[in-house]
């Protein structure tokens, strides 16, 4: 059974096989051009539409599994997104009056408020074109050869890892829970809390054992693997070409 956790897609495209350094540089620099185009390009909006979904091809990555992720990001982006269009002003297109309430809806805020949706959805599917074509160590690896705090990765590293562990742990506990489950809303909610608590606990005996067994081993927090990174010709003009196309693309919505 394939962890809920595990986002990283098989394959062998030409993105799976770049450096994760390379990929992650080509990616920031999309979502950064993305971020400051100005509000209402849509044209701007239309051509990094266009870019992300040439990604999404060339990684062979199913578009439904993007939009799956999406569903992640879009609770925290949408409540803003639904309160802009009545805080801005500009040409009224739609007002009501409830009791002491009066709410205006604007073009401005209209606009202001598609503008950030679209960033929004368009930097998740590049994100998540990251991850899909690149292993969780690897990308953690990037990420501290690009000098990142190291004891950042570390803690996101092992958090990743043991995800897996816990979430094997939690379904043994919801099995064992159906078989003893004898009905009842109170006792259900009960149950649920039981679960909770003997998950903290085993988890935090797992650490202190998994913690107790590396410091026997000789670790000192520093990332080891077989694998080697190694930036060749093509990782550098990916990062080039995408450097270009997203600033270009971002100047150009400023200047239309």
């Amino acid at each position: 059974m394939r962890s809920s956790f595990d986002l990283y897609l098989d394959g062998a495209s030409l993105l799976h096989c770049r450096d994760p350094r390379a990929k992650l540089l080509a990616m920031l620099v999309l979502v950064v051009a993305l971020v400051l185009v100005p509000v209402g390009c849509w044209m701007a909006f239309g051509l990094f539409s266009l870019l992300v979904l040439a990604l999404v091809v060339v990684a062979h990555i199913p578009l439904a599994r993007l939009l799956r992720q999406l569903l992640v990001v879009l609770p925290f982006v949408l409540p803003a997104v639904l309160f802009l269009p009545f805080l801005h002003g500009g040409t009224i297109l739609w007002q009501v009056k409830m009791g002491g309430w009066h709410l205006t809806l604007g073009d401005t805020g209209l606009v202001l408020a598609g503008s950030i949706l679209l960033k929004a959805i368009l930097s998740a599917f590049a994100l998540g074109v990251l991850v899909a074509t690149t292993r969780m160590a690897d990308l953690l690896r990037g990420v501290d050869a690009l000098g990142a705090p190291r004891l950042l990765t570390t803690i996101f590293g092992f958090m990743y890892r043991y995800l897996f562990v816990i979430e094997d742990e939690a379904h043994r506990l919801r099995a064992g829970r159906d078989v003893r489950y004898y009905g009842g809303l109170l006792i259900g909610i009960r149950s649920v809390g039981h679960m909770a608590g003997s998950l903290f606990i085993r988890s935090y005996d797992r650490a202190e054992r998994v913690y107790g067994a590396m410091l026997l081993r000789g670790y000192d927090g520093t990332h080891r693997s077989l694998n080697s990174l190694r930036v060749g010709w093509a990782d550098v003009l990916m990062v080039m070409a995408m450097t270009v196309l997203a600033v270009s693309i971002s100047l150009a919505g400023r200047w239309l």
